[in-house]
């Protein structure tokens, strides 16, 4: 058997665990490296260390069970590399979706086709305002993916670390009305809020995600209490007191910023 199986840039190699079992043996993890990053999964077969020949990725033949412990590693490594082929053919072939579709029988779905849907509906709905901020939220997630090379975001792939990647991404950005400066804390957080409510969304309802699975029971991010400038007694009788033609758009701005104010909307 070959030592390490390379397709592209991602590898299938074997390794054992850190620590022995209560058995006091060791068991064989089956380790996918995709862009330096590394997945490990079990694959039932563990052994005493000085049976594990590392250089040839299988167990030595004085261990008594050697021949049914090697078919065993030898038929999972050539499982995850048919469905490694599979996957990478559909432009599919992430570690989570490989380990998903080997180990569970389905590769997980787009969390990312997910957000354009509820975004969708909430347009259909009528929640324009709403749907503004969503699609926004949207916008800035395809062009993070863009930016590191990727087409989609699973919901397997929506971690806290890839939560936490997309944070620092978004503290570089400009503020679009202001490009001198960068995206501030708030504005982040609402995109963060959007991202949470998705997510709870997906599980409570939509049932797409576990419980356990939530990025945001690790991942936190927070506001920053900012202080808004108001107008004062004399200023605003100013404005009031303004000769502006009856009729003109600032005559009808100054008329429903007052109708606003004195309805307790300011």
């Amino acid at each position: 058997m070959e030592a390490r199986i390379s397709k592209e840039n991602t590898t299938f190699h074997y390794e054992l665990a850190s620590k022995e079992n209560s058995k006091g043996l060791f068991p064989v993890l089956l380790r996918l490296t995709q862009d330096r990053k590394k997945w490990r999964v079990k694959t039932g077969v563990a052994v005493k260390k000085k049976y594990w020949l590392a250089k040839d990725q299988k167990v030595s033949a004085t261990d008594p069970e050697s021949k049914q412990k090697n078919n065993t590693l030898a038929k999972k490594k050539w499982q995850y590399l048919n469905t490694y082929e599979q996957l990478r053919q559909e432009g599919k072939a992430t570690p989570e979706n490989i380990i998903a579709l080997v180990e569970k029988g389905h590769t997980s779905e787009s969390f990312l086709t997910y957000a354009e849907e509820r975004t969708k509906a909430i347009y259909n709905a009528g929640g324009i305002r709403n749907y503004k901020k969503y699609a926004s939220f949207v916008k800035k997630l395809e062009t993070y993916l863009e930016s590191i090379s990727k087409q989609d975001l699973l919901f397997a792939e929506v971690t806290p670390a890839f939560l936490a990647r997309f944070d620092e991404w978004l503290h570089g950005l400009r503020n679009e009305r202001h490009p001198d400066r960068l995206l501030h804390q708030n504005a982040i957080a609402v995109i963060f809020n959007i991202f949470k409510t998705l997510v709870n969304r997906a599980i409570s309802i939509d049932e797409k995600m576990k419980p356990e699975q939530n990025p945001f029971l690790k991942f936190k991010y927070t506001t920053l209490k900012t202080e808004k400038e108001k107008l004062d007694g004399s200023e605003l009788d100013k404005i009031k007191g303004l000769d502006l033609e009856e009729g003109s758009l600032i005559w009808h701005c100054r008329n429903y910023f007052f109708f606003s104010f004195y309805c307790a909307g300011i």
